[in-house]
């Protein structure tokens, strides 16, 4: 059975120690009606060890977010790393273009060459040779008959001449027209 608060508890002993102003004291009813009673003197607030706790996870966070300084030294590596990727690349860039320069004047000697080579054969296909002796004989010299609406820029693309040849060729001043009919010598005399 449950004791009543107005028993009076003097069979049960807890300590020897106790003197009887404490057991007077327990026994008051308003000792637990109170809100400063014993149990509420022996713990913190729990508004106190929120507090401390959030200030805790405070401090953490700042200091975990500020973070050490290797962060800045990382990057600085990264700079580095990077500054020497770049001159890796530029040297690579101007060895490429040396190679370039190499060809492109390379390339451009043979083209000149080239075009060398060129006008030689076009001079020789545009100058028909004089009279060649073949045994005993001399060939005559060729002729084109002019036709109508024939010019001289015409008839010395055909032939492959110059105009210029065609006038000395065929003794004609710069304002001579051309005369149907009219033959003209394609070789020198």
């Amino acid at each position: 059975m449950v004791d009543s608060k107005f028993e009076n508890h003097d069979n049960f002993v807890i300590n020897d120690k106790y003197d009887d102003e404490e057991v007077r004291e327990l026994d008051r009813e308003d000792y637990y009606d109170h809100h400063s009673g014993i149990f509420r003197k022996k713990y913190l607030n729990p508004m106190t060890i929120g507090g401390a706790g959030l200030i805790a996870i405070i401090i953490l966070l700042v200091i975990f977010l500020s973070g050490p300084n290797d962060s800045v030294d990382s990057k600085q590596l990264q700079l580095l790393s990077l500054e020497a990727k770049i001159k890796q690349l530029e040297q690579k860039l101007s060895r490429i273009s040396e190679k370039f320069d190499g060809f492109n004047s390379s390339v451009t000697t043979q083209i000149d060459q080239i075009i060398k080579e060129l006008s030689a054969l076009h001079q020789k296909s545009s100058q028909t040779p004089k009279s060649v002796k073949t045994g005993q004989q001399e060939t005559k010299p060729k002729f084109h008959q002019v036709r109508s609406k024939e010019t001289l820029w015409g008839i010395s693309r055909q032939y492959g001449l110059t105009i210029d040849q065609l006038r000395s060729y065929n003794n004609m001043g710069a304002k001579v027209t051309l005369q149907p009919g009219q033959r003209l010598k394609l070789t020198p005399n």
